[in-house]
């Protein structure tokens, strides 16, 4: 059987950003965070970096998407 936690907030919450290329690896699919330097943002698209867009990205396995 597998265990799932979840953590609740109310209110505002302030997260760490990175920089694209500073993002974790070794990472489990799903997890979320964000970049300060997103370009060409599409939903669900592959996350890049080098532009000046704050964007939430997650993690789908292999790749960070936008989302």
């Amino acid at each position: 059987m597998t265990t799932k936690s979840a953590v609740f907030a109310a209110g505002l919450v302030q997260q760490q950003s990175y920089l694209f290329a500073n993002l974790p690896s070794g990472i489990n699919p799903g997890t979320r965070s964000f970049i300060s330097d997103g370009a060409t943002v599409t939903f669900r698209g592959a996350a890049v970096g080098g532009g000046t867009d704050f964007s939430p990205v997650f993690f789908d396995g292999g790749i960070w998407r936008y989302g």
